[in-house]
């Protein structure tokens, strides 16, 4: 409606004419709560008349991007040693992965040579690995706490890796099974 009678508008004038100030004191007490209610209403409709205006704003600078932004930022990340993470959850290690620090690392010398071929890293393309290789280890810990029921946002923490890392040091670990 507004539109169609102010083509030449901008969104200024229509939030202007969605609130239309007044002052409610100068009128008489029976009036205030009308004024009031109105006042109310208009504020209802100039937040959602912003929500659509904030909606239709960014739908136009949506684009398809894959893979990493060019110029974003690396996440820094410290890797921590599986001892040092065992430590850390002292009686509780046990229940987080399901088994004993000394079995998974007789897992992992079992595992090794089929983890080392697994997990080859090879030179990127663009740059070197920002945070470091992660050691096969690491991902091994990280398989099994993972398999263990462990939740991917305390595995990313805990052993210093990204989210994409732990689902891949899973699927690879499962891979050299």
């Amino acid at each position: 409606f507004f539109f169609a009678r102010h083509p030449e508008s901008d969104v200024r004038n229509l939030l202007y004419y969605i609130i239309m100030p007044f002052d409610a004191s100068r009128q008489p007490r029976h009036l205030r709560a009308l004024l009031n209610r109105q006042r109310r209403r208009r504020q209802e409709r100039l937040m959602v008349v912003a929500c659509v205006l904030d909606i239709l704003e960014n739908n136009n600078d949506c684009e398809e991007v894959i893979g990493r932004v060019i110029g974003s930022k690396n996440v820094p990340r410290i890797r921590k040693s599986v001892d040092d993470m065992w430590s850390e959850l002292g009686s509780c290690a046990r229940r987080a992965y399901r088994m004993r620090l000394h079995t998974l690392k007789r897992l992992h010398s079992i595992l090794e040579p089929f983890l080392k071929e697994e997990f080859d890293v090879k030179d990127r393309d663009r740059g070197k690995t920002p945070n470091g290789d992660i050691p096969n280890i690491l991902r091994l810990s990280a398989a099994v706490r993972f398999f263990a029921g462990g939740s991917i946002y305390d595995i990313m923490l805990s052993h210093g890796i990204g989210k994409q890392s732990v689902y891949n040091s899973a699927y690879g670990v499962v891979d050299a099974v």
